[in-house]
């Protein structure tokens, strides 16, 4: 059920008709909860949640509570919201089983999850460090539950114990990567113009293609210190510097070796603090392309 109403959901059936769906696939007599929430381009949020906790919202440190219109559909509780999603503005969405996480005496309430979330996100944190901060709250108060420990600040998940999800809005980060000279030296300047189109990180792989941008800008380009670690297996950065001193290009490097090396970086890793404080030039432009959610690959023209 889940992959069908996912591909309704990124489809556009309406979600009356996504709701229906559920509805009627969910297991009569048998309390079941489920949650829906589907975001636009335009930042535009439908959220329907059936027998489930509500979202949770926090923006700039401060808990945000959705006004929901409640019915009953089939013999469940279903709420509904239309609302508007904003940068800076962290949501989640967690199961029972999470908020039923500590037992004993004084069990966990929404309110108890609405105030970790708050406190939480206003640390500034992404959605994969909000979410790893909630499930080890969550592992905390399992194994309070049960007298034990919790001697390590990783995950510790039972399966099928507890699921959550966490998002965080931002703007979108895009990268144009121009590796290659055009082969008619006339097309250099359309070349350029490309990269400059988007208003994202812009990335230089190749010493021509870096010479050309030099001199179609009229700057120069500057062989950055060797980091820390070492040049390693690829070759040295470099600085494009214009005339008024400022830097338009955010990473220089030498093209082929540094583009092998980089996509072996990223096959190595998951994410972009796997490579904080490597500072070589393939680490650079691997954790650049990591970071992004639109890349543009400019090779010649």
């Amino acid at each position: 059920m889940a992959r069908r109403v996912t591909a309704e959901l990124v489809s556009g059936v309406p979600m009356d008709g996504v709701v229906a769906d559920v509805l009627a696939a969910l297991p009569a007599g048998e309390h079941v909860a489920a949650a829906l929430l589907r975001i636009g381009c335009d930042g535009r949020a439908e959220l329907v949640e059936i027998d489930a906790p509500p979202l949770f919202m926090a923006r700039k440190g401060e808990f945000i509570l959705l006004p929901v219109a409640e019915e009953e559909l089939s013999g469940r509780l279903v709420r509904r919201c239309d609302f508007t999603v904003q940068a800076g503005g962290h949501l989640a969405l967690v199961s029972e089983s999470y908020i039923q996480a500590r037992g004993g005496a004084r069990p966990w309430s929404w309110r108890d999850v609405a105030l970790s979330v708050r406190r939480l996100t206003a640390t500034g944190c992404d959605a994969e460090q909000l979410a790893g901060a909630l499930a080890r709250l969550a592992n905390q108060q399992i194994s309070k539950s049960a007298n034990q420990q919790v001697s390590e600040p990783a995950f510790r998940i039972p399966p099928s114990a507890f699921w959550l999800l966490a998002l965080f809005v931002r703007p979108m980060r895009t990268v144009t990567v121009w590796t290659g000279p055009p082969a008619d030296r006339a097309a250099d300047g359309d070349a350029l113009a490309k990269l400059f189109a988007e208003r994202g990180g812009r990335i230089i792989c190749g010493d021509t293609t870096a010479e050309i941008a030099a001199r179609l800008l009229d700057a120069r380009l500057v062989l950055e210190p060797r980091p820390p670690d070492g040049w390693k297996e690829t070759p040295p950065t470099s600085r494009l510097i214009g005339p008024d001193g400022r830097e338009p290009v955010t990473l220089v490097t030498e093209g082929v070796v540094t583009m092998r090396v980089a996509a072996e970086r990223l096959a190595a890793v998951q994410r972009p603090r796997d490579l904080a404080g490597r500072a070589d030039g393939a680490s650079r432009l691997a954790r650049l392309l990591l970071e992004a959610d639109k890349i543009t690959f400019l090779i010649g023209l």
